[in-house]
């Protein structure tokens, strides 16, 4: 046998030593097809034959010359249906095998789905699934995330420890929605803290760190508690001017006070006053 052998789309043939019992002792009772190839022969179907077949030390195998499939689309879409309809390839095999079809300039997804006869839904998963990095494509492999929460996955990979976090996840058989779900709160959170800081520092709010005790009558007041003349709460407009103006941040939210009411001549409302106060950061 010195036909050469094309770059097989199987990553694993897989154990072969049953196959090399069997044409051992039958030899190889269904033609390998190959296709010429600069003087020699490519094979596009029959690999586990040929290795099966040198391993049982064969001197020769059958062969079925296929000068018409020597296009190479028409050769790598018959050998992906060659090994898909015998022992099935894996997913990622699969879909490397899909991506080196639609490669050619001329084959677009649908022609690949057409050759190959799958649907078009399923080509454009397998052409997804194999761009995708390789830190999740065993994930889907395994079914531990879909391709479409891999996608997701992969808008995490600015941020390392989000990233690591889901892959964690994925490894330990987490529910990945639910994983996903948290990120994702916690970037919209990390977004809502920055927006609101941009915004205090353009307003010149000095930001500080949210007091322990924050209570009706704190050293530390809310604003929400802090007396006008009127006996209605200090709003922040009126309150900018103080030295003691500032903002601590919740979840993304700006609630502002006064860092030293009694020095600076605030009065607070009255308990009665506090039934349906307006909010901190009214104006």
């Amino acid at each position: 046998m010195n036909s050469r052998t094309s770059a097989n789309i199987r990553f694993d043939l897989g154990d072969l030593s049953d196959l090399a019992d069997s044409i051992r002792s039958f030899g190889v009772l269904e033609p390998i097809v190959v296709i010429p190839d600069g003087g020699g022969h490519r094979i596009v179907a029959g690999h586990r034959r040929c290795q099966a077949a040198i391993a049982a030390e064969q001197a020769t195998v059958p062969v079925v010359v296929r000068a018409d499939l020597a296009a190479d689309p028409d050769a790598l879409a018959a050998m992906i249906v060659e090994n898909t309809q015998r022992t099935g390839l894996s997913q990622a095999e699969e879909a490397a095998a899909l991506a080196q079809l639609a490669a050619f300039p001329e084959m677009t997804a649908q022609k690949v789905a057409r050759r190959t006869g799958r649907k078009l839904a399923e080509v454009t998963e397998a052409l997804t699934l194999h761009a995708l990095p390789e830190g999740t494509k065993p994930h889907v492999e395994g079914a531990r995330m879909t391709v479409e929460q891999a996608i997701e996955v992969e808008g995490y990979n600015d941020d390392p420890k989000a990233y690591a976090r889901l892959l964690k996840a994925a490894g330990a058989g987490y529910g990945m929605h639910y994983a996903l779900a948290d990120e994702k709160r916690k970037r919209q959170e990390r977004a809502d803290k920055e927006r609101a800081k941009a915004e205090l520092t353009l307003a010149g709010v000095r930001i500080v760190k949210r007091p322990d005790s924050l209570g009706y009558g704190s050293r530390e007041e809310l604003l929400t508690y802090l007396a006008e003349a009127d006996g209605a709460a200090l709003t922040v407009d009126a309150h900018a001017g103080c030295p003691g103006h500032a903002a601590c941040l919740t979840n993304g939210q700006a609630t502002y006070l006064c860092t030293k009411p009694d020095e600076y001549g605030h009065t607070r409302r009255r308990p009665d006053q506090l039934s349906h106060p307006r909010g901190a950061g009214a104006r």
